[in-house]
Formats: C-alpha cells, sequence, structure tokens
C-alpha cells in the first residue's frame, strides 16, 4: 500500500482552512493544518508535508510571505500559495521568494484535489528535472 500524501495547511480563517481539509480529507489526503505562520514551519519541519497550501494573507508575526521564505529557504516543503488574491504584483512576491504555485482559492477550490495532485507532479518532475530544465510552474486562477 502505498502512503498518501501529507499536505500541511496554513489559513488563518478556521472555516475556510476546515473546508480545505475537508476536501483534501475526501480526496485521499492527510491532512495537517494550522492558522499560523510560526506554527506552519514547525509542523513543516516535524511533519515533512509533500505539500503546504499557505494562504497569502496570514496575521504577523511570520505573515504569508515570511513563511514562505522559511520553508523555502531552508527546503522545507515545496509551498503553493492559497489566496484570494489576484495581483502580478502578489504572485511575483511569492515566485520571487520559493512559490511553486500560486492557487486562487475562488477558482481552486471547485477542484482542489486535482490541483494539489498537479502541484504534486510538478514537484515530482522539478525534483527529476536537471537544474537546466525547470518544469514549468502551475497557474490556477
Amino acid at each position: 500500500m502505498t502512503q498518501r500524501p501529507v499536505i500541511l495547511i496554513c489559513d488563518d480563517d478556521a472555516t475556510t482552512r476546515e473546508f480545505i481539509a475537508t476536501i483534501l480529507r475526501h480526496e485521499q489526503f492527510e491532512v495537517i493544518a494550522t492558522d499560523n505562520g510560526t506554527d506552519a514551519v514547525t509542523l513543516a519541519r516535524q511533519h515533512r508535508p509533500d505539500l503546504v497550501l499557505l494562504d497569502f494573507m496570514i496575521p504577523q508575526p511570520l505573515g504569508g510571505l515570511d513563511t514562505l521564505s522559511e520553508l523555502a529557504d531552508h527546503n522545507i516543503a515545496p509551498v503553493a500559495m492559497l489566496t484570494s488574491l489576484d495581483d502580478d504584483r502578489d504572485r511575483d512576491a511569492a515566485s520571487r521568494r520559493g512559490a511553486i504555485a500560486f492557487l486562487n482559492k475562488a477558482e481552486t477550490l471547485r477542484n482542489l484535489g486535482d490541483h494539489v495532485r498537479e502541484v504534486l507532479a510538478c514537484c515530482a518532475r522539478r525534483d527529476a528535472a536537471r537544474p537546466e530544465q525547470p518544469p514549468e510552474i502551475p497557474h490556477a486562477d
């Protein structure tokens, strides 16, 4: 039997966080969830999730971009930003800090399991690719 992928959700809105967790559990993912960046980094270090779904707008002291930087800079886990924001500057900032995908909540939640599988496949391709051939980054909006 193969191990189910582990997804860490970091979203400060409890209703959204539980909704995402319910969808992913239904789609046969293992789910860990938290409402803040500090705990997200700690949980990611402990559990080494296959993917972190990180809300862009979580409160300080470790906001969304800072959490992303901490996870990406230390190669703790791949991070997909899951947000309601839809601004090219936000996408660029997340990309520069190491996000592997930028998923719009309104569009992505309809088919969240499929989007997560697509991002995980991108991670696998990235890990298998030679450095001079980076994989295409999925973008859902």
